[in-house]
């Protein structure tokens, strides 16, 4: 699956001005709302105004002003994203045409490659951006122009180190020593810290996503809070990791089946290096991973039930349902991990993902609990693939089965 971080630096060609060294997401200086005309229907009237206090996947801060909307739905919209160091990208604005039909505000960036889409939520505006290769989600609430204009360009994420693990790499030519590209967030104090291995997703076979480093920042604050140091390491072949990326698309289950047993290898190595950490307790070690890394991480509290102590499963998968009439994949490992794993999980997904269908998803979940897994399934309605994403979401359930695990909230 696509990696959602990296689509980000795509969306700022979405914006035709960039601007560096700007404190905040940039906007025109004559902007000019204008309230809606009476002829104007409320469903379209509503959409009139400021949107902010979100971001692109949580990573880029977004801006939308609705300037003005006719009563045949023509709008005029500014479209406006912060900066994400991490993707080189800068601040930028742009204006475009817009047009609300059937509840959505739509209109196209990049030549008409690009649609971006706004519908309602109750009083939230939920953005989608789609291409023919990626999609991003944003949630955004109404504001005042004058703070929007005050919008941070940068999301201010905790203090990380990147750190360099060693793993054996076993080819073809034989068994060589290779590093681990990992990003590792640790709380204040010497620790031992109970600690979350956090593994991210796939490529979505994008060639441009491989080098990629993903530095899970949002989730990794979520966890950071309660105690917890975050490692999110990058498996061979991907960001700045040494090796091959083996991990191969398709539905065939052999070749399947040796990309995933490559990433239980590089989870080892991780684990063997946090072993070595005097910061680290890996007595109290939670696995978690979105999409593949969610897979991966129920997968291995299976495959290696003596090392962890929980698992949260969101949105994971290894192959879309496409696959499934082809070998069943993702069920037949679930119901694997069911068999062996010693521990409660959460698993947490959305009705609108796009890999897997809210059918598919309860029947990977029953064939896991059916095998003897435990756990429980969340399926949040109106969300996708991102809800990794929306902490807020999901925090108060993550909370209480933090509890349960005896992992309490350091708060």
């Amino acid at each position: 699956m696509i990696r959602a971080a990296t689509l980000l630096a795509w969306l700022t060609l979405a914006a035709s001005a960039a601007l560096a060294h700007t404190p905040f997401v940039p906007l025109p200086g004559d902007v000019n709302v204008t309230a809606p005309a009476a002829d104007v229907p409320p469903a379209i009237a509503r959409f009139s105004g400021v949107w902010a206090h979100g971001a692109w996947y949580g990573e880029l801060p977004h801006v939308l002003v609705v300037e003005r909307v006719d009563a045949d739905g023509r709008a005029a919209v500014i479209y406006a994203v912060g900066e994400n160091s991490d993707l080189y990208v800068k601040p930028a604005a742009t204006r475009v045409a817009g047009q609300v039909e059937d509840g959505v505000l739509g209109f196209f960036l990049r030549d008409g490659t690009v649609a971006v889409e706004y519908r309602f939520d109750g009083d939230r505006l939920l953005g989608r951006y789609r291409s023919s290769y990626s999609t991003a989600s944003v949630t955004l609430s109404r504001a005042t122009l004058a703070d929007a204009a005050r919008i941070p360009t940068v999301i201010t994420h905790p203090p990380r180190q990147i750190v360099r693990i060693p793993v054996i790499d076993t080819g073809d030519f034989g068994s060589r020593r290779i590093t681990l590209e990992a990003t590792v967030y640790r709380p204040g104090g010497d620790g031992p810290f109970p600690v979350l291995v956090l593994n991210h997703g796939s490529t979505g076979g994008n060639p441009a996503i491989v080098k990629a480093t993903w530095p899970a920042a949002r989730q990794a604050r979520f966890f950071l809070e309660r105690g917890f140091a975050v490692v999110a390491p990058m498996r061979r072949g991907r960001g700045a990791s040494d090796g091959d990326y083996g991990e191969t698309y398709g539905c065939a289950s052999v070749s399947l089946s040796s990309g995933l047993a490559r990433a239980v290898e590089d989870v080892d190595g991780v684990l063997a290096w946090l072993d070595r950490q005097s910061w680290a307790d890996t007595s109290r070690l939670l696995m978690a991973g979105i999409s593949r890394g969610g897979f991966l991480s129920v997968v291995y509290a299976g495959e290696r039930p003596q090392r962890v102590k929980g698992v949260v499963n969101f949105v994971g998968g290894w192959t879309s349902e496409r696959c499934d009439p082809y070998g069943d994949f993702n069920a037949a490992s679930f119901k694997a991990a069911g068999r062996a794993a010693r521990v409660p999980m959460l698993w947490l997904y959305g009705d609108l993902d796009h890999y897997y269908r809210p059918a598919a998803i309860r029947a990977y979940y029953d064939a896991f609990i059916a095998a003897g897994g435990q756990g429980a399934l969340h399926i949040y309605p109106r969300y996708g693939h991102d809800i990794a994403n929306h902490t807020a979401l999901w925090e108060a359930t993550a909370d209480a089965y933090l509890a349960g695990l005896g992992l309490t909230p350091a708060r």
